[in-house]
């Protein structure tokens, strides 16, 4: 009889073994996907937050004026290979959100456009692509810190340009000048 007991014992426990290191190996391929995710999103969204840096301190040009007011960064259209399922819920919702928020913000920018005089339409312009910036920015930010993804390199040729820190003095600027009206 307890030969039988000890089978039965043996059995449990190649099944838990069997169970606990398929888990294992399922929460390593998560873990994997989701860092890969992270650094494929992290370089499409420096890219993009570098250029909606550079985009606030454009002036208004003739084809801006008169057609598209606010020909605007492009986020590059995201990977197909990911797992979207691998990282928070929250997390892939603002990633995934962040074309319809750049979407509106162009539909808002083509309708004030029609509407606004040229400084207004310049500081609305500003404020807005700083205000995508910093969205894209705080996306990386958390990226980086959950999946351990080193900042962003600085350009050797201006070592002291932050794209983030450009975007948010453009947004307090931009407020503060609101107040004041």
């Amino acid at each position: 009889m307890p030969e039988a007991y000890i089978g039965i014992v043996g059995v449990v426990i190649g099944v838990i073994l069997t169970y606990v290191a398929e888990w294992w190996r399922s929460a390593r391929d998560t873990q994997k996907n989701a860092r890969y995710l992270a650094v494929r999103m992290v370089c499409i969204l420096d890219e993009f937050v570098n250029m909606c840096a550079a985009k606030t301190g454009d002036e208004l040009d003739d084809e801006l004026r008169y057609s598209d007011p606010a020909p605007q960064p492009e986020l590059a259209s995201f990977p197909e290979d990911l797992d979207w399922t691998s990282i928070d819920h929250q997390l892939a919702y603002a990633i995934l959100n962040l074309p319809n928020r750049i979407n509106y913000t162009r539909k808002s920018l083509i309708f004030i456009s029609n509407y606004a005089h040229e400084d207004g339409l310049l500081e609305e312009v500003h404020y807005k692509y700083s205000i995508l910036g910093l969205l894209g920015a705080d996306i990386t930010e958390q990226l980086r810190k959950k999946y351990d993804i080193p900042a962003q390199l600085q350009n050797p040729n201006y070592p002291d340009w932050n794209p983030h820190k450009s975007l948010l003095e453009t947004k307090e600027a931009i407020e503060r000048a609101r107040k004041k009206r």
